[in-house]
């Protein structure tokens, strides 16, 4: 009897859950589709060190994407942005007085 309890105790608390839909932070169905990849070059940046900040939550949370960019010429990045949800997004520097 207890076991039976349990089953519809658990039911009733996680179904519901189930039955919803949940809300990833990265949406599949944007509008933007998929992005082409550029072919790779001898002279292509590099970007490491990234990752997002936190790595998941609520729809309504600000996140941080950071990611360090290096080029073997010495080139700044012509621009920061991000893609995210079918729209380009800007970045600014973490720190703007590093040039780095």
């Amino acid at each position: 009897m207890k076991i039976k309890g349990f089953v519809i105790l658990y039911l009733v608390l996680f179904l519901p859950l189930l039955i919803t839909g949940s809300v990833l932070s990265e949406d599949k169905s944007a509008p933007g589709g998929i992005i082409p990849k550029l072919q790779k070059t001898a002279s292509d940046p590099e970007l490491f060190n990234n990752f997002v900040y936190p790595m998941w939550g609520p729809v309504c949370q600000r996140y941080t994407y950071t990611v360090t960019y290096r080029d073997k010429e010495g080139r700044p990045p012509e621009y920061v942005k991000i893609y995210f949800n079918g729209q380009m997004v800007d970045m600014t520097k973490a720190d703007p007085s590093n040039h780095d």
